[in-house]
C-alpha cells in the first residue's frame, strides 16, 4: 500500500512539471492593447489582433508577450491591412519550439521586436510580406538589440535559428538579426520585386560555426550587411559562413545595391553574387584560411552587369593563406583585391 501511495505522489509531481499553460487572445478593432505573461514549462501563447479579412484596417494595435521557462511556443498575428502596429515578444529560457510574429498582407508602418535569451531555440520568425512596406523587424538572441555598437552586457547564447521574411512586392523595409554566441543560423529574405530595403545580420561577440544568409532578388537600392566574429569572446576559431545574393536572373530589374561582409578569425567562408547595374560589394576577411566563393557550389564569386564595383581585403596573420576567386561580366566594372600576410 505504501508503494502505491508513493507512486501516486510521483505521478502528481510529474503532472505539475509538464503541465502546459495556454493563453489565446483575439481582439478586433483599432487601438487595441494586449499583454500576456507566462512562466513555467511547455508554455503556449497566441495573440490575434484584427478581423482576419482583407477589408477592415487593423491599426494602432500593440501586443506584448513575455514567457519565462522552457519549451515555449508563442505567436502574435497583426495581419491584413495592418497599419502602425507594434508587436513585442520576449522569451527567457531554453528549447523554445516555435516563435513567430506576422504582420502581412498589405501592411505598413509596423514594428516587430523579438528577443530571446536562452539556448537551443528551434525557429524564431518574423514575416512582413505581400505588398507590405515601411516595416521594421528585429530579432535578438543574447542581448538587447543591434544598435550598431553592441553594449558590454551582451552574453553568449547557443544554437538559435532566426528568420525574417519581407517579400513579394514589399519595399522600404528594414530587417535586423543580432545573435551572440555559437551555432546560430540567421536568415533574411527580401525577395520578389522588393526595393529600398535593408538587411543586417550581426553575429558577435561569437565563437564559431554561425551561418548567415541574406537573399535580395529583384532588388533596387538595397543594402545587405553581415558581420561575424568582431569583438569575439575568447577562444574564437571562426568557421562561420556568410552568404549574400543580390539581384536576379535579369540584370535589368536590379541595381544600386550594396553588399558588406566582415569576418574575423580563421576558416570563414563568404559566398557572394550580385546581378544588375551600379552595384557595390565589400568583402573583408581577417584571419587564416578564409575563402571567398560563389553560390550553390560555384567556386567563383560573381558580379554580372555593368558599372559594378568589388573590393576584397584578406589579411592573413601567419597561418594558412586566404583564397579569393572572383568573376565580373559586363562593362565598366571595377575589382580591387588586396591580400596581405603578417
Amino acid at each position: 500500500m505504501k508503494k502505491l501511495f508513493l507512486s501516486g505522489i510521483a505521478f502528481m509531481t510529474l503532472s505539475v512539471v509538464v503541465a502546459q499553460n495556454q493563453a489565446t487572445l483575439s481582439q478586433v478593432g483599432t487601438q487595441q492593447t494586449s499583454q500576456q505573461s507566462q512562466a513555467g514549462s511547455h508554455l503556449n501563447s497566441v495573440v490575434t489582433q484584427g478581423t482576419g479579412t482583407n477589408t477592415t484596417i487593423n491599426a494602432y494595435n500593440t501586443a506584448s508577450t513575455i514567457q519565462i521557462g522552457t519549451y515555449q511556443t508563442a505567436e502574435i498575428n497583426q495581419r491584413n491591412l495592418a497599419v502602425d502596429n507594434t508587436a513585442l515578444l520576449f522569451q527567457h529560457g531554453n528549447n523554445n519550439l516555435a516563435t513567430s510574429i506576422q504582420q502581412t498582407n498589405t501592411s505598413f508602418n509596423n514594428k516587430a521586436y523579438l528577443n530571446q535569451y536562452g539556448d537551443s531555440n528551434n525557429e524564431t520568425r518574423i514575416t512582413q510580406s505581400n505588398n507590405s512596406f515601411n516595416n521594421k523587424a528585429t530579432i535578438d538572441m543574447g542581448g538587447d538589440g543591434p544598435t550598431g555598437i553592441y553594449p558590454a552586457g551582451w552574453t553568449p547564447v547557443y544554437g538559435g535559428t532566426a528568420i525574417i521574411e519581407q517579400s513579394n512586392n514589399s519595399h522600404d523595409n528594414i530587417a535586423r538579426i543580432g545573435q551572440s554566441g555559437n551555432g546560430h543560423d540567421g536568415r533574411i529574405y527580401q525577395t520578389g520585386s522588393v526595393g529600398n530595403s535593408d538587411a543586417y545580420i550581426d553575429q558577435f561577440p561569437s565563437g564559431l560555426a554561425n551561418t548567415a544568409l541574406i537573399r535580395q532578388t529583384n532588388q533596387v537600392s538595397g543594402t545587405a550587411r553581415v558581420i561575424q566574429n568582431q569583438f569575439s569572446f575568447g577562444g574564437s576559431n571562426g568557421n562561420n559562413v556568410a552568404e549574400v545574393s543580390q539581384g536576379s536572373g535579369s540584370a535589368d530589374v536590379s541595381g544600386g545595391n550594396y553588399t558588406i561582409v566582415i569576418q574575423e578569425n580563421a576558416n570563414n567562408i563568404s559566398r557572394n553574387e550580385q546581378v544588375g547595374t551600379n552595384n557595390f560589394a565589400s568583402i573583408n576577411q581577417a584571419g587564416n584560411g578564409n575563402i571567398l566563393e560563389g553560390l550553390g557550389g560555384d567556386p567563383v564569386a560573381r558580379q554580372i552587369g555593368s558599372g559594378n564595383q568589388l573590393y576584397i581585403t584578406q589579411n592573413s596573420v601567419g597561418g594558412a593563406g586566404n583564397i579569393a576567386h572572383v568573376s565580373q561580366m559586363g562593362t565598366s566594372n571595377k575589382a580591387v583585391i588586396t591580400q596581405t600576410s603578417n
